[in-house]
């Protein structure tokens, strides 16, 4: 599942769904102005949990992109702690760093 928001310079995008428990959510945002979109993000999260019926909703950041940690935890994912060398990323074995938002947080 993929989408778009309004005007709001990325694209989030759903992987592993199972309807009345889980996803994993993905972002790719490229237009460093995101910041100040925090609640709208907010927004599109509990949506989705509301629609999906949702219990919690998953996002693994590799540990050195720690802009993006800063982000889940602004939009209320909570971190959850790391999986070591749990990922390709850029041609090596990287952390990464566990996030979720459980019903009822969003």
């Amino acid at each position: 599942m993929v989408f778009e928001v309004g005007d709001f310079q990325g694209t989030f995008w759903l992987t592993d769904i199972i309807v009345g428990w889980k996803a994993g959510i993905h972002a790719v945002l490229w237009d460093k102005q995101y910041l100040g979109k925090s609640e709208l993000a907010k927004a599109v999260l509990a949506d989705l949990m509301r629609l999906l019926k949702l219990q919690r909703l998953e996002a693994f950041i590799p540990v050195t992109m720690r802009a993006a940690g800063r982000y889940a935890e602004r939009v209320g994912f909570k971190f959850e702690g790391i999986l070591r060398r749990a990922a390709y990323y850029d041609g090596q074995l990287v952390d990464l760093a566990a996030y979720s938002i459980i019903k009822g947080e969003e």
